[in-house]
């Protein structure tokens, strides 16, 4: 029998496949896989690429494992499935339970078995609430965090209560997260909650963190006023490129995908910015070498400043990087979390810091 081109598999793909976690808009051009040995996948157009995510994490021991295929093979000539309902058990569940049971913490001391990490999720729901099986994925889909795995379905099975994901190393005592929830917060710290919301339109991540010391976020918010006194003399484009320059010198990831998102909503290339002019290369060379070391500003860079700006604006423009600075030391240090809303901009950090 011809095997189909690709042309042809994609053909009867889009008629005839539903995909998990799947658009048609993201599915014009997929990869079609063909086979896979050890640690690399080949598609149909005889590419190879490293299986980095392990299929998905459930081919952990590589693709065309001989002794796996051999093992599957006396298993399916001996016993292809059998259930291991009430009144029932086979000689594979029994032999891996034990096997489990002699590598694990003492504490476990009987398994289940799934078909998959949905079914282990659904389970494990079950088994808390003492309920009877009503079938998979919509009890996971409730208990997950990710709001889209659930959305498209109606509302959720009502029960689940969402905390923050953890991070050990940056918790308190409690283990409370580090960033303020309002509902959780005092009626003073509500009350700046309230006024961050209404002045910048939301409480970001690191507006949230701060909001544990309203002295703190007082100080830092003044970065704020000096971008209102530097924007008229700078440009926002430039205030911006600016900023985005002692990100990337401090590797501060949540600023750096801030202003990578300015930058890109402004039409230009982040990777690859065009500085226009002896203006824009000055204050981009200068907001490097605060966050490199302020301590050796060479006295040509000065000069270059000197003859764009006056000394009350070169002040301003001084503080107004220093202050970035402090936003790029306190997000990189407490570790806070890159924003939902700036996922999308968001990229690698050994690709974004490389140079």
């Amino acid at each position: 029998m011809t095997q189909p081109s690709r042309a042809g598999l994609l053909a009867i793909d889009h008629a005839r496949l539903l995909h998990p976690q799947h658009h048609p808009s993201e599915h014009q051009n997929p990869i079609i896989w063909a086979s896979g040995e050890g640690a690399w996948l080949t598609d149909v157009d005889g590419r190879r690429y490293l299986d980095g995510l392990s299929g998905m994490w459930n081919v952990a021991l590589g693709h065309g494992r001989r002794e796996l295929i051999e093992a599957a093979t006396r298993q399916l000539s001996t016993l292809a499935f059998a259930t291991a309902y009430a009144g029932a058990s086979h000689r594979p569940a029994i032999e891996l339970a034990e096997a489990l049971a002699q590598v694990t913490y003492p504490a476990i001391r009987a398994f289940y078995f799934t078909s998959g990490g949905g079914d282990a999720t659904d389970s494990s729901i079950r088994i808390a609430r003492e309920l009877s099986y009503h079938g998979s994925t919509l009890g996971a889909a409730s208990a997950t965090g990710v709001a889209e795995f659930s959305e498209p379905f109606g509302p959720r099975l009502p029960g689940f209560r969402h905390i923050p994901s953890p991070y050990p190393y940056r918790f308190d005592g409690n283990g409370v997260a580090a960033a303020v929830r309002r509902e959780d917060a005092p009626p003073e710290i509500k009350a700046e909650y309230d006024r961050i919301e209404r002045e910048h339109g939301g409480v970001t991540n690191m507006k949230a963190t701060l909001l544990h010391s309203p002295a703190a976020l007082h100080a830092v918010l003044q970065w704020y006023t000096l971008y209102e006194r530097v924007k008229p003399v700078l440009g926002e484009r430039l205030a911006v490129l600016f900023c985005h320059a002692i990100s990337h010198e401090n590797r501060c990831e949540l600023c750096f995908t801030f202003m990578r998102r300015a930058i890109l909503n402004g039409g230009e290339n982040p990777e690859h910015l065009e500085l226009k002019s002896e203006r824009e290369q000055a204050v981009v060379a200068f907001g490097r070498q605060l966050a490199r070391d302020p301590n050796r500003v060479p006295d040509a860079l000065y000069a270059r400043l000197a003859a764009e700006f006056g000394p009350a604006e070169i002040v301003d423009l001084t503080v107004f990087g220093a202050l970035m600075i402090v936003n790029n030391v306190f997000n990189s240090a407490l570790q806070v979390d890159v924003d939902e809303a700036l996922a999308a901009y968001r990229i690698q950090p050994e690709i974004a810091f490389a140079q």
